[in-house]
């Protein structure tokens, strides 16, 4: 089993990978992963860009989304009620990333699912089913991910956020990054498709 700072190394490697791939800018964004088979999860805290975070700024969290451990000045991500409800409802789930990459988050404006435009995305990536629009950091978006993800197929990887951004979950770190940089790359692709498409027909 991974150790505790092996865990944070991870996390705080594909927070910078993250913010480098442009998946994210600013503050935006928050990963979290669970600690070994326990009921508390590191995440990233509030208001500190990606690209900022390091193995002292990570916050540990409860399963009710309480702070128990991390430095007085880092509260825990605003989406810290989503992770949890996450890991509540889906034991297995040992990882969660939310991050809003500009061509995803054009579909999630219009309430759409990324389409799977590509072979690769058919088979790595499927359906992300969508959670309708909630404000962020409310239990009323909480419970609108835990709602629909009940409501997914067990293969599901990712849901879209109306008017918010993606959200991704695996047993590593890694996975979902994974899961969303390919979401990325295939929203880009179904751009460039529609606007091949409206070029032709003008």
């Amino acid at each position: 089993m991974i150790s505790d700072q092996a865990l944070r190394e991870e996390l705080v490697h594909y927070c910078h990978l993250s913010y480098d791939r442009r998946l994210v800018s600013g503050t935006g964004g928050n990963l979290s992963a669970r600690i070994g088979d326990s009921e508390t999860f590191l995440i990233t805290p509030s208001q500190i860009s990606l690209r900022e975070i390091n193995i002292d700024t990570c916050v540990t969290v409860d399963i009710k989304g309480s702070k128990i451990a991390g430095p007085d000045q880092c509260v825990p991500s605003e989406e810290t009620l989503m992770h949890v409800a996450i890991y509540a409802t889906h034991p297995a789930i040992r990882a969660i990333a939310h991050l809003p990459p500009p061509h995803c988050v054009s579909f999630a404006v219009r309430g759409e699912e990324i389409p799977l435009v590509t072979v690769t995305a058919e088979m790595r990536l499927g359906r992300s089913p969508v959670v309708p629009l909630a404000s962020s950091g409310t239990r009323e978006l909480a419970e609108a991910v835990e709602k629909t993800l009940a409501a997914s197929d067990k293969n599901t990887r990712m849901l879209v956020l109306e008017k918010h951004g993606v959200v991704s979950f695996g047993e590593t770190i890694q996975e979902t990054i994974d899961v969303i940089d390919l979401a990325e790359e295939t929203a880009t692709s179904a751009c460039i498709i529609a606007y091949m498409a409206g070029v032709r027909d003008h």
